[in-house]
């Protein structure tokens, strides 16, 4: 099997939605990124298909309005919260900055931001598994990794963990005792 070993300015583990923004927003100001993710998108996920109003101007910021638009969002100008005795208040969209939500599935966001991460210059590895973290002293500088192409090592002067609850990253940290790194059952 084949050995990789990189550098890069960031890694990011976790292509979801706050990994890959994160990604974009850095290599469009030129830092070389590495965006790892252990699944293979477009993927299917389980989610509300509710993307609040405000987040369009945060598409527009990445570049991507555009592709969120051409996929077919359904337009939602208002949200109905009922209580439990049938009593209902309605919140429209625009209390939330813009004139409506939109309902895209996330399969469809979560495409439409790596194909945008891709194009600004993001390295993407997808079908990769986090081994273990690189620690130097008190500081993670790298991950290992286990893909398709054999076992990989990147190494960043930083490292952020968007891997959500799964904490991938965290969970690997050796020489810590921060409640971050470890959670008790």
């Amino acid at each position: 099997q084949k050995r990789m070993n990189t550098n890069y300015d960031v890694i990011v583990a976790g292509a979801g939605p706050a990994g890959t923004s994160a990604a974009i927003h850095l290599a469009q100001r030129g830092v070389r990124v590495l965006l790892v993710e252990q699944k293979s998108f477009p993927r299917p996920k389980l989610c509300g298909e509710f993307i609040s109003p405000e987040c369009v101007e945060h598409f527009e910021k990445l570049g991507v309005a555009s592709e969120m638009r051409l996929s077919g969002p359904a337009d939602i100008t208002e949200t109905v919260f009922y209580s439990r005795r049938g009593k209902r208040i309605i919140v429209p969209s625009r209390w939330f900055g813009g004139s409506a939500a939109l309902g895209l599935s996330r399969a469809a966001m979560d495409d439409n931001l790596l194909r945008r991460a891709k194009v600004v210059g993001v390295n993407v590895l997808e079908d990769a598994t986090v081994t273990d973290v690189i620690e130097n002293e008190s500081r993670i500088c790298g991950i290992r990794l286990k893909t398709n192409l054999g076992e990989q090592e990147h190494h960043a002067s930083i490292v952020v963990d968007a891997t959500g609850r799964a904490r991938a990253l965290a969970r690997r940290v050796k020489n810590s005792d921060s409640r971050h790194a470890k959670r008790s059952k």
